[in-house]
């Protein structure tokens, strides 16, 4: 099977309609912290621009998807970071970390810099200088899902830190 039908058969298994859509993102959620890095490039690359929509998205992790414990990985950092408050009017987001509001990003529309198509991005260039080299660009990829990557700014090109999903919450 080529690589490429591969990432499309997957991708249309993943977000196949169910008949309960909250069920539909869990498990897309947890389907997502068990891809390697080549699933969740094919994944973000079928991802569609959106608009981002006020109120907290919860966010899940996927730092380094092949090494060794990515699942440990994964949940150690979610143990901290647990999403993020768009304030999209406003042009803005914030990270939540523990209990706190915290590391302002810029909301705008841009080209990716995995494969020059459009994406939502939060650029942190404005924020904490410890944040300022990071850079988060997101995509649709069921209704309610977003699957994102982190890039690092880094001479002479950027580098991906991590890729990362966040999912509206029905409370907003």
């Amino acid at each position: 099977m080529s690589y490429s039908l591969f990432a499309t058969t997957l991708v249309a298994l993943l977000v196949a309609p169910t008949h309960a859509e909250p069920k539909t993102a869990e498990l897309l959620l947890k389907s997502l912290q068990k891809m390697s890095t080549c699933e969740l490039e094919a994944l973000y690359r079928t991802g569609t621009i959106f608009e981002p929509k006020q109120g907290f998205h919860e966010a899940r992790a996927f730092p380094k998807p092949d090494s060794h414990f990515p699942a440990w990985r994964s949940e150690t950092l979610n143990l901290v970071w647990k999403g993020k408050h768009l304030y999209p009017e406003q042009g803005f987001m914030l990270n939540q970390v523990g209990k706190k509001q915290i590391v302002r990003a810029e909301i705008s529309k841009d080209v990716s810099w995995l494969d020059g198509k459009p994406s939502v991005i939060f650029d942190y260039a404005n924020g904490p200088k410890w944040a300022s080299k990071a850079r988060d660009e997101v995509r649709q990829i069921a209704p309610g899902l977003y699957l994102g990557i982190m890039y690092l700014r880094d001479c002479p090109c950027p580098k991906q830190a991590m890729y990362f999903a966040l999912q509206e919450c029905p409370c907003n």
